[in-house]
């Protein structure tokens, strides 16, 4: 699996834990300060005629809802649910999630070239208890994945230096 060969060769093999599998059967009795989820990215589009692609690739497997539900039941006091998703869903997971009792942190745009629309959201969400009664404004960023030339930006870079082994 890639994700557990990039912690291998990460500065922290021995901090990051890779979990493969349903997050809605995943069972511990540890709370965890950071959840970090790729989860299925397609909402109301042309299904898969593969059931494995289709259920990795489509929410009706993982409904934000119960996504939220339960990284709620497995963050500890104070900890953060970090998440990737499609722009087009983003609107969707925000309402889901503030009416669960969620506020976002952080916001990152990411667009593949500075003039292309948004393609994805990385975001950061904490329980509302958590943050001692304040609402915070998000902290927005914008991120490019390739610089005008093609060759992946600066930025890009500077952020996955440590993860990604082609860097």
């Amino acid at each position: 699996m890639q994700a557990t060969d990039n912690v291998r060769h990460s500065p922290w093999p021995t901090a990051i834990t890779v979990i493969k599998g349903d997050i809605l059967t995943y069972q511990d009795a540890q709370r965890y300060a950071l959840i970090v989820s790729n989860p299925p990215f397609f909402q109301d589009a042309l299904p898969s005629s593969d059931a494995k692609r289709q259920q990795a690739r489509h929410t009706n497997s993982l409904p934000f809802s119960a996504l939220l539900t339960k990284a709620a039941s497995l963050l500890a006091p104070g900890g953060e649910f970090c998440l990737v998703l499609p722009a087009a869903s983003q609107a969707t997971f925000a309402k889901a999630a503030s009416a669960s009792g969620w506020q976002c942190q952080r916001l990152c745009a990411v667009q593949s070239k500075a003039e292309k629309p948004v393609s994805r959201y990385l975001q950061s969400w904490r329980l509302a208890e958590d943050n001692n009664g304040t609402t915070p404004f998000p902290a927005a960023s914008t991120l490019q994945i390739h610089a005008a030339d093609g060759q992946y930006s600066t930025a890009y870079r500077a952020l996955l230096k440590d993860f990604y082994l082609k860097f």
